[in-house]
């Protein structure tokens, strides 16, 4: 933990550095604790920069709080108080969080919101994605989400998702040698059973066979 100040005669600027492993709060990965409290802030992208004002209530009680850990790094023997004060801090942050995004929601309208859906998944459609991960990557409920993605695209966020992998799937069974599990995999299905299922629903052909009718020969 660190603590600087602009020097004399400036505007009273004051900068804290807290440093610690989310393991100090969460126990261990992906505890009870990890995976409800802590997932939900270092997963959402939104707040990679978050700006707390102590014009809000919430945002004064983190400022406090970055003071007393800031006092109490100068200390000695204060490690089980610092991690008290730390769950505090981040019970609080978690609180900033949500009251800023319920005012953006206000902001923000739906053809924009499913806009950034799309970019969403667009970059994360080889990884493993959930409806509450694409939700908090915008900032509204799972409901919300589906709502309003459906409203513009007609289709719900998953949905999309599986038919923009089967898109990219049959690109690298068109243009590479990769073999049909390879191909799954990098597009983001779990296993070549489940991606040759859903191909072939959306394809009316098996990865094989769509391979073979665009005269690839591979021998996977």
């Amino acid at each position: 933990m660190d603590k600087k100040q602009k020097a004399a005669g400036s505007s009273k600027t004051v900068e804290h550095a807290h440093l610690f492993h989310p393991i100090l709060l969460g126990g261990y990965f992906n505890s009870a604790f990890y995976t409800k409290y802590l997932n939900p802030v270092l997963k959402n992208r939104s707040v990679e920069v978050l700006v707390i004002r102590e014009a809000n209530p919430t945002g004064k009680k983190f400022i406090t709080f970055l003071h007393q850990l800031t006092e109490l790094a100068d200390q000695s023997d204060k490690e089980f108080e610092i991690r008290n004060l730390l769950s505090q801090a981040w019970l609080t942050l978690i609180a900033e969080i949500k009251f800023q995004e319920q005012h953006q929601q206000l902001t923000v309208s739906p053809r924009e919101r499913s806009k950034n859906i799309l970019a969403y998944l667009h970059k994360h459609y080889a990884e493993k994605v959930t409806i509450n991960d694409i939700a908090t990557a915008v900032n509204v409920s799972p409901k919300e989400c589906i709502r309003s993605f459906k409203k513009n695209i007609h289709q719900t966020p998953i949905e999309y998702l599986l038919n923009y992998r089967v898109e990219q799937a049959k690109k690298l069974l068109r243009q590479s040698e990769l073999s049909i599990t390879d191909v799954a995999l990098r597009t983001g299905f779990s296993t070549s059973a489940y991606f040759s299922k859903i191909f072939k629903e959306r394809v009316g052909l098996t990865p094989r066979e769509y391979r073979q009718s665009q005269n690839t020969t591979v021998s996977d």
